[in-house]
Protein backbone atom coordinates (compact mmCIF):
# COMPACT_ATOMS: atom_id res chain seq x y z
CA UNK A 1 0.00 0.00 0.00
CA UNK A 2 0.64 3.44 -0.10
CA UNK A 3 0.73 6.74 2.21
CA UNK A 4 0.73 10.02 0.49
CA UNK A 5 1.27 12.91 2.87
CA UNK A 6 2.59 16.47 1.06
CA UNK A 7 3.81 19.64 2.78
CA UNK A 8 5.21 22.80 1.48
CA UNK A 9 6.69 25.61 3.52
CA UNK A 10 6.77 28.82 1.46
CA UNK A 11 9.34 31.68 3.55
CA UNK A 12 8.87 35.44 1.85
CA UNK A 13 10.00 34.56 -1.42
CA UNK A 14 11.84 31.21 -0.93
CA UNK A 15 9.56 28.27 -1.81
CA UNK A 16 11.53 25.35 -0.19
CA UNK A 17 11.16 21.74 -1.19
CA UNK A 18 10.36 18.96 1.25
CA UNK A 19 11.15 15.38 1.66
CA UNK A 20 8.90 12.63 3.40
CA UNK A 21 9.13 9.48 4.72
CA UNK A 22 6.79 7.26 6.63
CA UNK A 23 8.34 5.00 9.00
CA UNK A 24 7.34 2.06 11.89
CA UNK A 25 7.94 2.71 15.31
CA UNK A 26 11.30 0.62 15.22
CA UNK A 27 12.35 2.45 12.07
CA UNK A 28 11.43 0.46 8.91
CA UNK A 29 10.64 2.63 6.30
CA UNK A 30 7.19 1.93 5.36
CA UNK A 31 7.35 4.35 1.59
CA UNK A 32 9.87 6.26 0.31
CA UNK A 33 10.37 9.83 -0.04
CA UNK A 34 8.95 12.60 -2.29
CA UNK A 35 8.26 16.10 -3.12
CA UNK A 36 5.10 17.66 -2.64
CA UNK A 37 3.53 21.31 -3.33
CA UNK A 38 0.86 21.96 -1.22
CA UNK A 39 0.25 25.18 1.11
CA UNK A 40 -0.12 26.33 5.02
CA UNK A 41 -3.55 28.13 5.20
CA UNK A 42 -5.34 27.23 7.82
CA UNK A 43 -5.37 27.56 11.42
CA UNK A 44 -6.42 24.12 13.11
CA UNK A 45 -4.53 21.23 11.63
CA UNK A 46 -7.22 19.31 9.09
CA UNK A 47 -6.46 15.97 7.97
CA UNK A 48 -8.33 14.57 5.24
CA UNK A 49 -8.38 10.78 5.21
CA UNK A 50 -9.03 9.44 1.63
CA UNK A 51 -9.75 5.48 1.62
CA UNK A 52 -9.16 4.37 -1.85
CA UNK A 53 -11.39 6.72 -4.25
CA UNK A 54 -14.48 8.52 -3.43
CA UNK A 55 -15.03 11.60 -1.05
CA UNK A 56 -12.63 11.93 1.92
CA UNK A 57 -13.30 11.63 5.59
CA UNK A 58 -12.55 14.61 7.40
CA UNK A 59 -11.05 15.32 10.90
CA UNK A 60 -10.36 17.99 12.17
CA UNK A 61 -8.05 18.63 14.85
CA UNK A 62 -7.34 21.06 17.74
CA UNK A 63 -4.49 23.40 17.37
CA UNK A 64 -1.26 21.86 17.52
CA UNK A 65 -2.45 18.97 18.91
CA UNK A 66 -0.65 15.95 16.37
CA UNK A 67 -1.81 12.86 17.72
CA UNK A 68 -4.53 11.01 16.26
CA UNK A 69 -6.25 7.78 16.35
CA UNK A 70 -7.05 5.82 12.81
CA UNK A 71 -9.27 2.16 12.27
CA UNK A 72 -8.97 0.87 8.64
CA UNK A 73 -11.73 -1.31 6.89
CA UNK A 74 -11.48 -5.04 7.94
CA UNK A 75 -9.19 -6.12 5.55
CA UNK A 76 -8.50 -2.69 3.37
CA UNK A 77 -4.93 -2.64 1.34
CA UNK A 78 -5.51 0.08 -1.25
CA UNK A 79 -4.00 3.17 -0.88
CA UNK A 80 -4.53 6.04 1.58
CA UNK A 81 -3.58 9.86 1.46
CA UNK A 82 -2.69 12.35 4.16
CA UNK A 83 -3.47 16.03 3.45
CA UNK A 84 -2.28 18.31 6.00
CA UNK A 85 -1.96 22.38 6.54
CA UNK A 86 -0.95 24.94 8.57
CA UNK A 87 -1.40 28.27 9.03
CA UNK A 88 1.79 29.37 9.31
CA UNK A 89 5.40 27.47 9.26
CA UNK A 90 5.50 28.77 13.25
CA UNK A 91 2.96 26.78 14.50
CA UNK A 92 4.82 23.71 14.02
CA UNK A 93 8.59 24.13 12.29
CA UNK A 94 11.19 26.37 13.06
CA UNK A 95 13.11 27.68 10.32
CA UNK A 96 16.50 29.17 10.07
CA UNK A 97 17.46 30.97 6.55
CA UNK A 98 21.25 31.82 6.35
CA UNK A 99 22.68 35.43 4.24
CA UNK A 100 22.36 33.26 1.16
CA UNK A 101 18.45 32.05 1.24
CA UNK A 102 19.46 28.32 2.46
CA UNK A 103 17.30 26.77 4.94
CA UNK A 104 18.84 24.62 7.55
CA UNK A 105 17.47 20.50 7.83
CA UNK A 106 14.98 20.62 10.64
CA UNK A 107 12.33 17.87 11.69
CA UNK A 108 8.85 17.73 12.73
CA UNK A 109 7.24 13.73 14.63
CA UNK A 110 3.31 13.72 14.05
CA UNK A 111 2.24 10.50 15.87
CA UNK A 112 -0.49 7.99 14.06
CA UNK A 113 -1.47 5.56 17.11
CA UNK A 114 -3.67 2.12 16.08
CA UNK A 115 -2.83 1.91 12.50
CA UNK A 116 -2.34 -1.43 11.00
CA UNK A 117 -0.50 -2.04 7.33
CA UNK A 118 -0.51 -5.44 5.86
CA UNK A 119 2.56 -7.20 7.00
CA UNK A 120 3.29 -5.28 9.98
CA UNK A 121 1.37 -6.36 13.13
CA UNK A 122 -0.17 -3.94 14.58
CA UNK A 123 -1.28 -1.54 16.61
CA UNK A 124 2.15 0.39 15.63
CA UNK A 125 3.10 3.89 16.17
CA UNK A 126 4.56 5.56 12.46
CA UNK A 127 6.12 8.69 12.42
CA UNK A 128 6.57 11.34 9.60
CA UNK A 129 9.89 12.80 9.31
CA UNK A 130 9.73 16.23 6.94
CA UNK A 131 13.86 17.31 6.25
CA UNK A 132 13.65 21.00 5.02
CA UNK A 133 15.64 21.17 1.92
CA UNK A 134 16.38 19.16 -1.39
CA UNK A 135 17.26 15.64 -1.28
CA UNK A 136 16.25 12.52 1.25
CA UNK A 137 15.58 13.02 4.86
CA UNK A 138 18.41 12.95 7.26
CA UNK A 139 17.34 10.62 9.64
CA UNK A 140 14.26 8.18 9.90
CA UNK A 141 13.30 9.03 13.47
CA UNK A 142 12.40 12.94 13.24
CA UNK A 143 15.90 14.87 14.85
CA UNK A 144 19.13 14.15 14.41
CA UNK A 145 19.21 10.30 14.28
CA UNK A 146 17.34 10.07 17.79
CA UNK A 147 15.82 7.03 18.27
CA UNK A 148 11.53 7.01 18.58
CA UNK A 149 11.31 8.21 22.45
CA UNK A 150 11.89 5.51 24.91
CA UNK A 151 9.49 6.18 27.57
CA UNK A 152 5.92 6.97 28.40
CA UNK A 153 4.12 8.15 31.17
CA UNK A 154 1.33 7.09 33.27
CA UNK A 155 -1.70 8.70 35.09
CA UNK A 156 -1.16 7.09 38.79
CA UNK A 157 -3.17 10.01 41.05
CA UNK A 158 -5.92 7.76 42.07
CA UNK A 159 -3.55 4.96 42.90
CA UNK A 160 -0.86 7.25 44.82
CA UNK A 161 -2.88 10.14 45.92
CA UNK A 162 -6.40 8.23 46.88
CA UNK A 163 -8.33 10.38 44.55
CA UNK A 164 -7.80 11.95 40.69
CA UNK A 165 -6.73 15.40 41.61
CA UNK A 166 -3.60 16.01 44.09
CA UNK A 167 -3.79 19.74 43.60
CA UNK A 168 -2.80 21.88 40.70
CA UNK A 169 -1.70 25.28 41.63
CA UNK A 170 2.16 24.11 42.07
CA UNK A 171 4.28 21.35 43.26
CA UNK A 172 7.69 21.67 45.11
CA UNK A 173 9.37 18.07 45.84
CA UNK A 174 11.49 17.74 48.93
CA UNK A 175 12.10 14.98 52.00
CA UNK A 176 11.53 16.94 54.40
CA UNK A 177 11.39 13.81 56.78
CA UNK A 178 15.21 12.51 55.59
CA UNK A 179 13.65 8.93 54.82
CA UNK A 180 14.80 8.30 51.29
CA UNK A 181 11.36 8.95 49.71
CA UNK A 182 10.63 12.56 48.29
CA UNK A 183 7.46 14.56 49.58
CA UNK A 184 5.66 16.89 47.39
CA UNK A 185 4.20 20.25 48.41
CA UNK A 186 1.25 21.04 46.57
CA UNK A 187 -1.84 23.48 46.53
CA UNK A 188 -4.14 21.09 48.94
CA UNK A 189 -1.51 20.31 50.88
CA UNK A 190 1.88 18.67 51.99
CA UNK A 191 2.14 14.99 50.64
CA UNK A 192 4.11 12.63 52.34
CA UNK A 193 5.42 9.81 50.58
CA UNK A 194 5.04 6.40 52.39
CA UNK A 195 7.51 4.05 51.02
CA UNK A 196 7.61 4.72 47.58
CA UNK A 197 3.86 3.69 47.07
CA UNK A 198 1.74 6.03 47.35
CA UNK A 199 1.24 9.93 49.35
CA UNK A 200 -0.88 10.95 52.37
CA UNK A 201 -1.88 14.38 52.83
CA UNK A 202 -0.56 16.06 55.77
CA UNK A 203 -2.29 19.39 55.40
CA UNK A 204 0.26 22.62 55.33
CA UNK A 205 0.48 22.59 51.73
CA UNK A 206 0.62 25.96 48.88
CA UNK A 207 3.37 26.98 46.93
CA UNK A 208 6.29 26.60 49.10
CA UNK A 209 10.22 26.32 48.33
CA UNK A 210 12.23 23.78 50.62
CA UNK A 211 15.60 24.69 52.10
CA UNK A 212 17.44 24.34 55.30
CA UNK A 213 17.68 28.01 56.93
CA UNK A 214 19.14 27.29 60.07
CA UNK A 215 21.38 24.16 58.82
CA UNK A 216 20.80 22.11 61.32
CA UNK A 217 19.89 19.15 58.51
CA UNK A 218 16.54 19.00 57.62
CA UNK A 219 14.38 21.13 55.38
CA UNK A 220 12.16 23.85 55.77
CA UNK A 221 9.38 25.68 54.05
CA UNK A 222 9.63 29.54 53.16
CA UNK A 223 5.63 30.48 52.07
CA UNK A 224 5.65 32.02 48.53
CA UNK A 225 2.29 32.94 47.74
CA UNK A 226 1.44 36.08 50.13
CA UNK A 227 4.22 34.96 51.42
CA UNK A 228 3.58 33.51 54.66
CA UNK A 229 6.16 32.71 57.29
CA UNK A 230 9.23 30.70 57.01
CA UNK A 231 8.81 27.16 59.32
CA UNK A 232 11.61 25.29 60.25
CA UNK A 233 11.38 21.52 60.09
CA UNK A 234 11.59 19.09 62.65
CA UNK A 235 13.18 16.37 60.53
CA UNK A 236 9.81 14.09 62.12
CA UNK A 237 7.63 15.93 59.49
CA UNK A 238 6.80 18.52 62.11
CA UNK A 239 7.47 22.42 61.72
CA UNK A 240 6.91 25.54 63.81
CA UNK A 241 7.30 29.10 62.93
CA UNK A 242 10.97 30.69 62.75
CA UNK A 243 12.41 34.33 61.69
CA UNK A 244 11.06 35.89 58.28
CA UNK A 245 11.58 38.74 56.82
CA UNK A 246 9.23 41.76 57.90
CA UNK A 247 8.62 42.75 54.21
CA UNK A 248 6.32 43.87 52.97
CA UNK A 249 5.19 42.05 50.73
CA UNK A 250 2.40 41.66 47.39
CA UNK A 251 -0.63 39.98 48.19
CA UNK A 252 0.09 38.98 44.28
CA UNK A 253 3.90 37.04 44.89
CA UNK A 254 3.83 34.10 42.90
CA UNK A 255 7.68 33.48 43.08
CA UNK A 256 10.73 32.96 45.09
CA UNK A 257 14.27 31.00 45.33
CA UNK A 258 16.72 30.46 47.92
CA UNK A 259 19.97 30.70 47.19
CA UNK A 260 23.28 32.20 49.71
CA UNK A 261 24.18 35.43 47.87
CA UNK A 262 27.55 36.38 50.15
CA UNK A 263 28.82 33.01 50.62
CA UNK A 264 28.45 32.86 54.40
CA UNK A 265 27.05 29.57 54.67
CA UNK A 266 23.34 30.47 55.08
CA UNK A 267 20.84 30.41 52.72
CA UNK A 268 19.27 34.20 51.32
CA UNK A 269 15.92 34.83 49.64
CA UNK A 270 14.42 36.13 46.68
CA UNK A 271 10.99 37.39 47.34
CA UNK A 272 8.99 38.40 43.62
CA UNK A 273 7.02 41.14 44.19
CA UNK A 274 4.09 40.25 41.99
CA UNK A 275 1.73 43.27 40.66
CA UNK A 276 2.59 46.80 42.02
CA UNK A 277 5.30 45.57 44.56
CA UNK A 278 9.11 46.02 44.62
CA UNK A 279 10.94 42.95 44.38
CA UNK A 280 12.99 42.30 47.55
CA UNK A 281 16.55 40.37 48.20
CA UNK A 282 16.41 39.03 51.58
CA UNK A 283 19.85 38.54 53.48
CA UNK A 284 20.04 35.91 56.55
CA UNK A 285 22.17 38.57 58.79
CA UNK A 286 22.24 36.70 62.42
CA UNK A 287 23.87 39.65 64.30
CA UNK A 288 20.20 41.85 63.13
CA UNK A 289 17.11 41.23 65.65
CA UNK A 290 14.75 40.17 63.06
CA UNK A 291 17.85 38.09 61.22
CA UNK A 292 16.86 39.48 58.41
CA UNK A 293 18.37 42.41 56.31
CA UNK A 294 17.43 43.92 53.20
CA UNK A 295 20.05 43.72 50.23
CA UNK A 296 18.40 44.56 47.16
CA UNK A 297 15.26 45.81 45.62
CA UNK A 298 13.95 46.83 42.19
CA UNK A 299 10.54 47.69 41.15
CA UNK A 300 8.36 48.71 37.72
CA UNK A 301 8.25 45.01 37.03
CA UNK A 302 5.61 41.81 37.40
CA UNK A 303 7.65 39.29 38.78
CA UNK A 304 6.57 35.70 37.64
CA UNK A 305 9.44 33.54 38.19
CA UNK A 306 12.80 33.62 40.10
CA UNK A 307 15.13 30.92 39.35
CA UNK A 308 19.05 31.21 41.47
CA UNK A 309 21.89 29.70 39.84
CA UNK A 310 25.61 30.80 40.37
CA UNK A 311 25.95 31.16 36.11
CA UNK A 312 29.49 32.82 36.36
CA UNK A 313 30.69 30.32 38.65
CA UNK A 314 32.25 32.74 41.22
CA UNK A 315 30.91 31.25 43.98
CA UNK A 316 27.54 33.26 45.31
CA UNK A 317 24.09 32.92 43.73
CA UNK A 318 22.69 35.24 40.86
CA UNK A 319 18.63 35.19 40.18
CA UNK A 320 16.77 35.60 36.81
CA UNK A 321 13.76 36.80 37.03
CA UNK A 322 10.78 36.11 34.74
CA UNK A 323 9.25 39.61 34.30
CA UNK A 324 5.45 40.16 32.69
CA UNK A 325 4.28 43.29 30.96
CA UNK A 326 6.48 43.07 28.55
CA UNK A 327 9.48 44.07 30.45
CA UNK A 328 12.78 42.32 29.79
CA UNK A 329 13.67 39.74 32.23
CA UNK A 330 16.14 40.78 34.99
CA UNK A 331 19.55 38.87 35.87
CA UNK A 332 20.61 39.77 39.34
CA UNK A 333 24.51 39.34 40.02
CA UNK A 334 25.68 38.77 43.38
CA UNK A 335 29.23 40.46 44.30
CA UNK A 336 29.89 38.03 47.26
CA UNK A 337 29.85 40.53 50.10
CA UNK A 338 25.58 40.99 50.11
CA UNK A 339 25.29 43.24 47.38
CA UNK A 340 23.32 42.34 43.77
CA UNK A 341 22.33 43.86 41.01
CA UNK A 342 20.88 43.86 37.76
CA UNK A 343 22.76 43.22 34.50
CA UNK A 344 21.05 41.30 32.04
CA UNK A 345 21.68 43.67 29.32
CA UNK A 346 25.30 43.53 29.75
CA UNK A 347 24.94 39.80 29.95
CA UNK A 348 22.69 38.96 27.00
CA UNK A 349 20.04 37.57 29.16
CA UNK A 350 16.41 39.92 28.58
CA UNK A 351 14.88 36.97 27.46
CA UNK A 352 13.09 38.40 24.22
CA UNK A 353 11.68 41.04 26.21
CA UNK A 354 8.27 39.91 26.09
CA UNK A 355 5.94 38.57 28.43
CA UNK A 356 7.86 35.90 30.67
CA UNK A 357 5.90 33.85 33.25
CA UNK A 358 8.82 30.94 34.18
CA UNK A 359 12.29 30.45 33.52
CA UNK A 360 14.50 27.33 34.38
CA UNK A 361 18.31 26.76 34.30
CA UNK A 362 20.07 23.58 33.22
CA UNK A 363 22.72 22.79 30.53
CA UNK A 364 21.46 22.42 27.79
CA UNK A 365 23.99 21.35 25.79
CA UNK A 366 25.90 18.87 28.08
CA UNK A 367 29.43 21.29 28.02
CA UNK A 368 29.60 21.94 32.01
CA UNK A 369 27.81 25.67 31.96
CA UNK A 370 23.93 26.48 32.83
CA UNK A 371 22.32 27.71 30.53
CA UNK A 372 18.31 29.54 30.64
CA UNK A 373 15.18 28.58 29.26
CA UNK A 374 12.91 31.67 29.01
CA UNK A 375 8.86 30.75 28.72
CA UNK A 376 7.60 33.76 27.35
CA UNK A 377 3.31 34.30 27.23
CA UNK A 378 3.51 35.35 23.64
CA UNK A 379 0.66 37.19 22.09
CA UNK A 380 -0.02 37.93 18.71
CA UNK A 381 3.86 39.37 17.56
CA UNK A 382 5.26 39.12 20.85
CA UNK A 383 8.45 37.39 21.77
CA UNK A 384 8.41 33.39 21.70
CA UNK A 385 10.10 31.49 24.05
CA UNK A 386 13.61 31.13 24.04
CA UNK A 387 16.53 29.50 24.88
CA UNK A 388 19.40 31.36 26.23
CA UNK A 389 23.19 29.75 26.13
CA UNK A 390 26.01 30.22 28.58
CA UNK A 391 29.40 31.06 26.31
CA UNK A 392 31.10 29.53 29.32
CA UNK A 393 34.47 31.33 30.55
CA UNK A 394 35.85 31.86 26.80
CA UNK A 395 32.59 34.19 26.68
CA UNK A 396 33.07 35.88 29.74
CA UNK A 397 29.71 34.11 30.89
CA UNK A 398 27.18 35.90 29.05
CA UNK A 399 24.30 34.73 26.85
CA UNK A 400 23.78 34.04 23.74
CA UNK A 401 20.07 33.66 22.41
CA UNK A 402 19.52 30.42 20.45
CA UNK A 403 15.42 31.20 19.66
CA UNK A 404 13.04 28.58 19.68
CA UNK A 405 15.08 25.69 18.88
CA UNK A 406 11.80 23.61 17.81
CA UNK A 407 9.80 24.88 20.66
CA UNK A 408 5.96 25.41 18.30
CA UNK A 409 4.40 28.89 18.81
CA UNK A 410 1.66 28.50 21.57
CA UNK A 411 0.19 31.79 23.01
CA UNK A 412 -0.12 30.72 26.72
CA UNK A 413 2.77 28.57 27.10
CA UNK A 414 3.43 29.32 31.51
CA UNK A 415 5.54 27.09 33.82
CA UNK A 416 8.92 25.71 32.46
CA UNK A 417 11.00 22.73 34.01
CA UNK A 418 14.01 20.59 32.65
CA UNK A 419 14.62 17.17 33.33
CA UNK A 420 16.37 13.84 31.56
CA UNK A 421 12.44 11.84 31.66
CA UNK A 422 14.09 9.27 28.82
CA UNK A 423 18.30 8.94 30.77
CA UNK A 424 19.97 9.73 27.55
CA UNK A 425 21.44 12.01 29.23
CA UNK A 426 20.25 15.23 28.27
CA UNK A 427 17.65 17.59 30.11
CA UNK A 428 14.15 17.61 28.78
CA UNK A 429 11.58 20.26 29.01
CA UNK A 430 8.28 19.92 29.81
CA UNK A 431 5.84 23.37 29.29
CA UNK A 432 2.38 23.81 31.04
CA UNK A 433 -0.14 26.24 29.41
CA UNK A 434 -3.14 28.75 30.69
CA UNK A 435 -5.27 29.18 27.72
CA UNK A 436 -8.14 26.02 27.09
CA UNK A 437 -7.43 26.13 23.33
CA UNK A 438 -3.86 25.91 24.12
CA UNK A 439 -1.90 22.42 26.10
CA UNK A 440 0.71 21.35 28.16
CA UNK A 441 3.99 20.01 25.99
CA UNK A 442 7.01 17.73 26.31
CA UNK A 443 10.15 18.55 24.16
CA UNK A 444 12.86 15.83 24.19
CA UNK A 445 16.39 17.16 23.85
CA UNK A 446 17.87 16.42 20.65
CA UNK A 447 21.14 17.53 21.13
CA UNK A 448 22.79 20.07 19.26
CA UNK A 449 20.15 22.83 20.23
CA UNK A 450 17.39 21.16 18.65
CA UNK A 451 13.45 20.02 20.59
CA UNK A 452 11.02 18.06 19.60
CA UNK A 453 7.45 17.47 20.52
CA UNK A 454 7.19 14.51 21.92
CA UNK A 455 3.56 15.28 23.72
CA UNK A 456 1.28 12.78 22.73
CA UNK A 457 3.73 9.64 22.40
CA UNK A 458 4.83 10.15 26.47
CA UNK A 459 1.03 9.92 27.19
CA UNK A 460 0.65 14.01 28.06
CA UNK A 461 -1.28 14.49 25.34
CA UNK A 462 -4.41 16.82 26.50
CA UNK A 463 -3.06 18.50 29.46
CA UNK A 464 -4.67 21.75 29.60
CA UNK A 465 -4.66 24.85 32.24
CA UNK A 466 -2.10 24.63 34.74
CA UNK A 467 1.28 26.76 36.65
CA UNK A 468 2.09 23.36 37.91
CA UNK A 469 5.14 21.28 36.84
CA UNK A 470 8.36 19.65 39.03
CA UNK A 471 10.13 16.57 38.21
CA UNK A 472 10.98 13.44 41.08
CA UNK A 473 12.00 10.38 41.32
CA UNK A 474 8.95 9.52 43.69
CA UNK A 475 9.34 6.10 43.67
CA UNK A 476 12.90 5.71 43.39
CA UNK A 477 13.41 3.31 40.34
CA UNK A 478 15.77 5.58 38.77
CA UNK A 479 13.78 7.79 36.43
CA UNK A 480 11.71 10.79 36.77
CA UNK A 481 8.13 11.44 37.58
CA UNK A 482 5.95 14.47 36.86
CA UNK A 483 3.47 16.33 38.62
CA UNK A 484 1.57 18.43 36.52
CA UNK A 485 -2.17 19.88 36.70
CA UNK A 486 -3.21 17.93 40.45
CA UNK A 487 -1.84 15.05 38.47
CA UNK A 488 1.01 12.80 39.28
CA UNK A 489 2.66 10.84 36.52
CA UNK A 490 4.63 7.48 36.92
CA UNK A 491 7.43 6.76 34.52
CA UNK A 492 7.65 3.57 33.06
CA UNK A 493 11.43 3.66 32.15
CA UNK A 494 13.50 2.17 29.97
CA UNK A 495 16.66 0.40 30.10
CA UNK A 496 18.73 3.48 30.08
CA UNK A 497 21.04 3.59 33.01
CA UNK A 498 20.98 6.48 35.51
CA UNK A 499 22.51 8.05 38.82
CA UNK A 500 21.14 10.26 41.82
CA UNK A 501 23.08 11.97 44.14
CA UNK A 502 22.15 13.81 47.03
CA UNK A 503 24.54 16.39 48.64
CA UNK A 504 24.96 17.52 52.03
CA UNK A 505 26.82 21.03 53.06
CA UNK A 506 29.01 21.39 55.98
CA UNK A 507 26.24 23.96 57.73
CA UNK A 508 29.46 25.97 58.08
CA UNK A 509 30.39 27.74 54.81
CA UNK A 510 28.12 25.87 52.80
CA UNK A 511 24.19 25.77 53.28
CA UNK A 512 22.82 21.73 54.28
CA UNK A 513 20.38 21.39 51.92
CA UNK A 514 23.47 22.41 49.57
CA UNK A 515 21.17 24.73 47.47
CA UNK A 516 23.48 26.01 44.46
CA UNK A 517 25.91 23.41 44.19
CA UNK A 518 26.82 21.70 41.25
CA UNK A 519 27.80 18.10 40.00
CA UNK A 520 29.85 17.70 36.62
CA UNK A 521 29.86 13.98 35.08
CA UNK A 522 32.03 13.65 32.06
CA UNK A 523 31.12 10.99 29.32
CA UNK A 524 32.81 10.83 26.63
CA UNK A 525 32.82 14.25 25.04
CA UNK A 526 29.82 15.69 27.09
CA UNK A 527 29.89 16.73 30.45
CA UNK A 528 26.48 16.36 32.17
CA UNK A 529 26.09 19.36 34.99
CA UNK A 530 23.30 19.09 37.67
CA UNK A 531 22.63 21.78 40.57
CA UNK A 532 21.06 21.84 43.28
CA UNK A 533 17.98 24.04 42.83
CA UNK A 534 16.57 26.28 45.59
CA UNK A 535 13.02 26.72 44.02
CA UNK A 536 10.99 28.95 42.21
CA UNK A 537 11.45 26.72 38.94
CA UNK A 538 8.27 27.90 36.03
CA UNK A 539 5.75 29.94 38.70
CA UNK A 540 5.76 28.55 42.27
CA UNK A 541 7.75 25.21 41.88
CA UNK A 542 10.55 22.90 42.74
CA UNK A 543 12.28 20.09 41.37
CA UNK A 544 13.76 17.97 43.86
CA UNK A 545 16.89 18.18 45.34
CA UNK A 546 18.39 15.14 44.68
CA UNK A 547 20.42 15.48 41.29
CA UNK A 548 19.23 13.49 38.81
CA UNK A 549 21.35 12.42 35.87
CA UNK A 550 20.61 9.79 32.96
CA UNK A 551 24.00 8.04 31.64
CA UNK A 552 21.47 6.47 28.30
CA UNK A 553 23.88 2.98 27.40
CA UNK A 554 26.88 3.73 29.70
CA UNK A 555 27.63 0.88 31.67
CA UNK A 556 30.70 1.34 33.33
CA UNK A 557 31.89 3.18 36.99
CA UNK A 558 31.55 6.90 36.40
CA UNK A 559 34.05 9.84 38.20
CA UNK A 560 31.60 12.72 39.66
CA UNK A 561 32.70 16.26 40.83
CA UNK A 562 31.01 18.39 43.12
CA UNK A 563 31.55 22.05 43.10
CA UNK A 564 30.40 23.39 46.50
CA UNK A 565 28.94 27.15 46.49
CA UNK A 566 31.83 28.07 48.62
CA UNK A 567 34.06 27.13 45.14
CA UNK A 568 35.54 23.79 47.30
CA UNK A 569 35.40 20.64 44.92
CA UNK A 570 35.10 16.99 45.80
CA UNK A 571 36.01 13.97 43.75
CA UNK A 572 34.56 10.91 43.87
CA UNK A 573 33.47 7.34 41.53
CA UNK A 574 30.74 5.36 42.01
CA UNK A 575 28.71 2.01 40.47
CA UNK A 576 25.74 2.91 38.09
CA UNK A 577 21.73 2.65 38.71
CA UNK A 578 21.62 3.69 42.38
CA UNK A 579 21.26 6.90 44.92
CA UNK A 580 24.34 8.03 46.61
CA UNK A 581 24.89 10.79 49.14
CA UNK A 582 27.65 12.85 49.17
CA UNK A 583 28.43 14.71 52.34
CA UNK A 584 30.85 17.88 52.17
CA UNK A 585 34.33 17.12 53.61
CA UNK A 586 35.58 19.95 55.12
CA UNK A 587 39.71 20.85 55.23
CA UNK A 588 41.02 20.46 58.45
Amino acid sequence: MALLLGITSRVGAIQVPVSLMLVAKDGRPIVDSWPDSSSYHSWNMKLSIYWGEGRPTEKKLPPHEAAFKLDLPDGYEGPITFMTNYSSPEQRFEFVIDAEGKVSPHSFVMVIDGMTFKGIEGPLTTRVLVTWGPGPPAAVHGGDDKPPLAVAFEDKTGEWCGKGDAGGSTASFGDFNDDGFVDVATGSGIWLNEGGRKFRNIGGGGAVIWGDVNNDGHLDRAQVSGPGPIRLGDGKGGFEVGPTPPGPFGAECVAASWGDIDNDGLLDIYYGGGSGHKDTLWRQDPENEEKWVKAAEAGGAYARSVVGCDFDEDNDIDFYVSNYWLVSNWLWVSDGKGGSSNRAGEFGAQGGNGHSVGACWGDMDNDGYLDIFAGNFAHSGQPQSRFLRNTGPAGKFTFRDKGPCGVGYQESYASPTLGDCDNDGDLDLFFTTVYGHNAARLYRNNGNWSFSDVTAEAGLGGLKVSYQAAWADVDNDGDLDLMTKGKLFINKGNENHWLKIRLKGDGKTVNTAAIGARVRIKLGDETLTRQVEGGGVGQGNQNDLTLHFGLGQHKEKVKYEVTWTNGAKQEGETGIDRMIRVEMKTRK
